[in-house]
């Protein structure tokens, strides 16, 4: 499954993502867009599409499903890794 990935130096905190997502799985905590619902994000990728600085990207997600979580960041060279939280 597709997750949001964010790219934490891109992020303006314009919170954009949360209010486009159509399962309301986002949330912003702490000035940073959250999975506040992991389990019901579809992986459509609207978030990715509405951020003006292109600092969420979608990708392959293998990890645990469970509760809220800070998305996925990637590391500050824009390669695709995944941290879990």
């Amino acid at each position: 499954m597709e997750l949001p990935m964010l790219r934490e130096a891109r992020c303006t905190d314009c919170g954009d993502c949360v209010p486009i997502c159509p399962t309301d799985c986002l949330a912003m905590k702490g000035g940073m867009p959250w999975l506040a619902r992991p389990r019901a994000c579809v992986g459509c990728g609207a978030c990715a599409l509405v951020c003006p600085t292109d600092a969420i990207t979608m990708q392959e997600w293998g990890g645990d499903l469970g509760g809220a979580m800070a998305l996925p960041k990637s590391d500050s060279n824009d390669s695709s890794t995944i941290t879990d939280y």
